[in-house]
């Protein structure tokens, strides 16, 4: 039994900051901030930032968050609006 091929990069892979930032459909500051702060992964070569697609989309699934059960969630009680005491 043989192993399916290891995918390489291809050129198309490596994203710019502006497409970048127009795939995870924020501005290119939002960006600058969450690179600044390592938050997304990228590639510095000098003044060449490079995301990798894979990468933002590993980060996209990591910060996603998964809906609560329906049986977790309780409305909350509202006080009943009768008239005040007198």
């Amino acid at each position: 039994m043989s192993l399916p091929p290891i995918p390489t990069s291809q050129p198309g892979d490596l994203l710019t900051k502006s497409e970048a930032a127009a795939f995870l459909k924020i501005k290119n500051r939002t960006l600058d901030d969450w690179r600044a702060a390592k938050a997304v992964p990228c590639i510095e070569r000098g003044r060449y930032i490079r995301f990798r697609r894979a990468d933002l989309e590993a980060f996209l699934t990591a910060h996603t968050i998964q809906p609560r059960a329906e049986s977790a969630y309780r409305p909350r009680r509202r006080r009943s609006q009768t008239s005040a005491p007198e």
